[in-house]
């Protein structure tokens, strides 16, 4: 082979990856949600406990911890997903009630 023959399957071959990252990648390159209020939020409230409030309420409270500690550790969670969780985890301390 000459030595544009070895460029031009060099140049082919870098176009192939070129274009199989980006396929892989979805075409565009996606920037990682913010995740700040909901890390404040999730430590604010993984703080409460259970005394003096209704077992139901709680229990919803723990669910959407859980939740949300899963969006804050994906990688991929995006922008909306993160506000989902951290609207989620409003509601839920709103809910609690009063306990007897």
């Amino acid at each position: 082979m000459t030595a544009q023959g070895d460029a031009a399957s060099q140049a082919a071959a870098d176009l192939a990856k070129t274009a199989l990252e980006s396929a892989m990648s979805g075409g565009t390159e996606v920037a990682e949600a913010d995740k700040l209020v909901l890390d404040a939020l999730i430590s604010q409230t993984w703080a409460i406990g259970p005394r003096g409030f209704a077992a139901e309420p709680y229990a919803a409270l723990q669910t959407a911890i859980d939740a949300a500690k899963n969006v804050y550790g994906d990688r991929w969670a995006s922008q909306d997903e993160v506000d989902a969780a951290v609207a989620a985890l409003k509601d839920a301390r709103a809910a609690l009630t009063a306990g007897q």
